[in-house]
């Protein structure tokens, strides 16, 4: 231990001749460390962290952090052994640290064998003084003046907090914030039940028509209005729309409402709808037949769903065009995709992944997509069955992958989507932004409105 190797006695240090070997080494060192702070004219004070926790009873665990680094501390005022009723601490001092943080007064306990208990520790939180203590019972082997001087001043091995005054107000804050995100947790789970649940009541055919309207309503606004605030604004609601009714579509069975492939810019359904409604949605175009003349002019890696467009004209176009050579030039292409997929031509056959939702959809497309012709044959793929314990036959099919502003986040459809971590209250919209929230979503903001008033959001 430190102690054993300290030979050297000050020589304003006295000792009674009747003390033993041991305590008359640990009464040296003692000394020597009070000395050596009385002296210091900066100390190095480590730092200190924790977690705070809230459990509740069926819900996830609430954890926040705290810290406060280790810094270098000046001193001024020391002062050895002076009362501060009840106690009479080792070393009073004022501490100092550059970025303007005061301790006033710092008091440092130094301890050998003679550990502080939690009795003592809590008459020292009670004063509500920082306190450090320094604890040489924790070092080893042996140690010289110069040595010691280093353990205590720039060393923080053998330091821990007593108090750190400041740290329950933080450590109760965290827990009230906790407490007021369990709120919101609990408030936003009813909400989130409550819209499930309507979601489920609601007719099938009710929430595809209200998905369909919601794409053929970006889709407008994307193709028709030009760059601009007022756009940009049109735009983000229509997406945000979408976004609701693509995850109404994904809770009853639908995760590929949100697919690139049907919602993107010219894709699946900017070409459906605009074969239905004989005009160009999405498209800079007057009519279906110029839209599907754009079609036919794809690359031939985009070829695999013509078949879905033939199979829409024959449902919604009764009367393509008056123009002859327009209805010469459709049928001439019509033959074309049919002669390839007669003789299996690979980049004429289609995937069937949307064919369910295509059916719901468009509901005068469904024979239609009932049909084998033209769909690409399943390849069927051997996976492990952990349940049955056998390999069973599955068909692979393509990888999906969610829409652009999907996938960005970019309209979130409640307020508390796509925030970090932080305080509960500043994962809410505040201000303008949750004003623009509330006239993006009216029917979530009606539900969130008593919360933001318990919360005294505005």
């Amino acid at each position: 231990m430190a102690l054993d190797a300290l030979d050297w006695l000050p020589d304003d240090l006295v000792l009674p001749d009747d003390l033993s070997p041991a305590m008359k080494r640990e009464t040296l060192l003692h000394h020597e460390v009070k000395r050596i702070l009385e002296g210091a004219e900066r100390i190095t004070v480590p730092g200190l962290d924790g977690v705070e926790e809230l459990k509740t009873d069926g819900q996830l665990t609430l954890q926040r952090r705290w810290s406060f680094s280790q810094r270098v501390l000046s001193l001024s005022d020391t002062r050895l052994e002076q009362r501060m009723h009840p106690l009479i601490p080792d070393v009073v001092t004022v501490a100092r640290s550059d970025d303007g943080k005061v301790f006033d007064p710092l008091v440092i306990e130094v301890t050998v064998t003679n550990t502080i208990d939690e009795d003592r520790r809590a008459r020292i939180r009670e004063q509500g003084v920082a306190a450090l203590e320094i604890d040489l019972s924790m070092t080893g082997g042996r140690i010289t003046r110069d040595q010691l001087h280093q353990l205590v001043v720039f060393e923080v091995s053998a330091k821990r907090w007593l108090h750190y005054p400041g740290l329950e107000e933080v450590q109760d804050k965290l827990r009230k914030e906790m407490e007021v995100g369990r709120e919101l947790q609990i408030e936003a789970a009813r909400i989130a039940e409550e819209r499930r649940r309507r979601i489920q009541e609601t007719p099938l055919r009710e929430l595809g028509a209200r998905y369909l309207a919601a794409v053929q309503r970006m889709l407008e606004v994307d193709g028709r209005l030009p760059a601009g605030t007022d756009r940009d604004e049109q735009l983000m609601a229509a997406q945000t729309a979408v976004a609701i009714s693509v995850e109404e579509m994904a809770q009853r069975g639908f995760p590929e409402a949100g697919d690139e492939e049907l919602l993107g810019h010219h894709r699946v359904l900017s070409r459906l709808l605009s074969i239905k409604h004989n005009r160009g949605v999405g498209y800079g175009f007057a009519t279906a037949a110029e839209v599907l003349n754009a079609i036919q002019q794809s690359q031939p890696g985009n070829r695999h769903d013509w078949t879905l467009y033939l199979i829409a004209a024959k449902a919604y176009l009764r009367n393509l065009s008056d123009d002859e050579r327009v209805w010469r030039w459709f049928e001439t292409w019509r033959e074309g995709v049919i002669e390839a997929v007669k003789r299996k031509d690979f980049l004429y056959l289609r995937s069937t992944k949307y064919d369910r939702l295509l059916s719901l959809l468009f509901p005068e497309m469904a024979n239609g997509l009932a049909h084998e012709f033209g769909k690409r044959p399943a390849v069927p793929n051997l996976v492990w069955d952990e349940q049955k314990r056998r390999f069973v036959r599955t068909f692979s099919e393509t990888t999906s992958r969610p829409a652009r502003f999907l996938a960005q986040d970019a309209a979130p459809n409640d307020p508390l989507a796509g925030r970090s971590a932080g305080s509960m209250r500043d994962w809410v919209f505040k201000g303008a932004e949750l004003e623009r929230w509330k006239r993006l979503n009216p029917e979530a903001a009606a539900a969130w409105e008593p919360t933001l008033k318990r919360l005294g959001i505005k």
